[in-house]
């Protein structure tokens, strides 16, 4: 069960000022207070997809932040970092909804009003999206600066090789922590695995790299980390350890294993790539990069995994690594319609009968393009995008593959000249009858319109 001493401590809480968060999620939680009451969601085994979008688009913008004082925001790690945090916000959600939902019955056994289950309720909202939320906003944003500064230091240790602590700037800093101020051991060395700035609710120490010498290291025993917070986010990628109150204890107490008919007992936990888990996420978007001249790109939540950073490349199969290849490709057509000032949303794949299907392909429904899902949605019109392919009658090909999911095509052409590419779609349209509506093609400069 999650308390506020798991944040806290002994050092009382910080101020609860959730203005000072960048999201506004009062239409969510209001949101969330009525379906669970009305029986919309199950809150044991669905999420509300308003609340789950808000909290975690609040972590991704404290990790986007934290990252980008010290890394690259478009670093494929980050990614990873914005997986994570996608399967640690869908833990806080199932968390805040159980422990509304213990509220709605009386002693006596009977559903409460809705006036008397809001007041208790909206009370267990406030801590999660306030005070909470806060917390979790603060340390995001300090371990994922931890984070791209880890591969700093990896990147320059054959300069910097040790690492030096730097004492807490906290008005209260950490007594755990305070032994450990000014020593020096090497990057590599097994302390930093145990003992690390983060690793405790609120601290405030750093580090910094050095080529002054290794001091003895203080004979502590067992890891510092305060619940949550365990392991090295530059290495793990997870901002929360599952160790967190919001986690499970073990897999078969799981809320995400109801209903799989497979018995997890002898799983070994691992609730930021379990399978289950990731079926259960509603399918969602964040932004991901945002230009100056207005353009924007959103991705769709399960498109992530398609662009997390692979830790084995060489353990990839044929299939993964192609769809690994189309996924960068769309990420660039996205980054040139983007730079230019569209609004583009990269889709995925949604099957026809799930409800999400009609919030994010909802246009195609009750056209021949019914249950498609085109790669791209750019300025509100869909694209499929299509890859070159380096065999005779490759246009050919791209081009009937590309109509089978939509009617507006972004091809590469690889060397092919642009006069056969357009007679290509001439005749398709002229003597075929195809219903083309228009056709762009990658280039080094952009996305240039070729037909109509």
């Amino acid at each position: 069960m999650v308390t506020d001493d798991i944040y806290y401590g002994r050092r009382g809480a910080p101020p609860t000022d959730a203005a000072q968060l960048p999201l506004d999620l009062s239409g969510a939680i209001r949101q969330t207070l009525y379906d669970i009451y009305e029986g919309t969601i199950s809150p044991e085994k669905d999420l509300q997809p308003e609340m789950f979008s808000g909290i975690w688009e609040t972590l991704n913008i404290a990790a986007a932040k934290g990252y980008g004082e010290a890394g690259d925001t478009a670093d494929a790690f980050l990614e990873e970092i914005r997986h994570n945090t996608g399967v640690f916000a869908a833990f806080k959600v199932h968390s805040m909804q159980h422990h509304m939902a213990g509220f709605l019955t009386g002693s006596d056994g009977r559903l409460r009003s809705f006036d008397e289950w809001r007041e208790d309720a909206a009370k267990v909202a406030s801590h999660h999206c306030g005070a909470w939320l806060r917390t979790e906003y603060d340390t995001a944003v300090k371990r994922a600066h931890q984070a791209a500064e880890w591969h700093r230091f990896e990147a320059e240790r054959d300069v910097l090789p040790n690492l030096r602590w730097v004492p807490s700037t906290a008005v209260e800093p950490d007594s755990v922590h305070r032994q450990y101020w000014g020593i020096v051991r090497p990057l590599g060395d097994a302390f930093w695995d145990a003992h690390k700035p983060g690793d405790r609710w609120g601290c405030q120490c750093s580090l910094e790299a050095t080529d002054d010498p290794a001091t003895r290291a203080p004979g502590a025993t067992g890891p510092d980390a305060a619940p949550g917070l365990a392991g090295n986010p530059g290495k793990t990628a997870q901002l929360f350890s599952q160790d967190h109150g919001y986690f499970p204890e073990k897999c078969s107490v799981c809320p995400y294993y109801q209903g799989s008919g497979k018995g997890p007992q002898n799983r070994v936990k691992d609730c930021y790539d379990c399978p289950f888990v990731q079926h259960c996420l509603p399918i969602t978007t964040e932004v991901v990069k945002r230009y100056p001249n207005g353009g924007v790109i959103e991705k769709h939540s399960s498109f992530k995994d398609k662009l997390r950073a692979a830790k084995d490349p060489a353990s990839l199969t044929n299939e993964e690594r192609r769809k690994q290849a189309d996924a960068e490709r769309i990420m660039r057509v996205a980054e040139l319609a983007a730079s230019r000032g569209s609004h583009v949303e990269i889709m995925t794949e949604i099957h026809r009968k799930s409800p999400d299907y009609r919030r994010f392909f909802g246009e195609l429904i009750g056209t021949k393009y019914e249950g498609k899902c085109p790669d791209l949605r750019i300025d509100g019109k869909f694209y499929e995008h299509e890859g070159f392919e380096s065999e005779k009658n490759a246009i050919t090909h791209m081009i009937s593959k590309g109509l089978k999911q939509c009617n507006r095509l972004i091809i590469e052409s690889g060397d092919l000249p642009l006069r056969y590419i357009k007679k290509n779609i001439h005749l398709r349209v002229t003597r075929e009858r195809q219903e083309i509506d228009e056709v762009r093609l990658v280039t080094s400069s952009g996305l240039v319109q070729i037909y109509p």
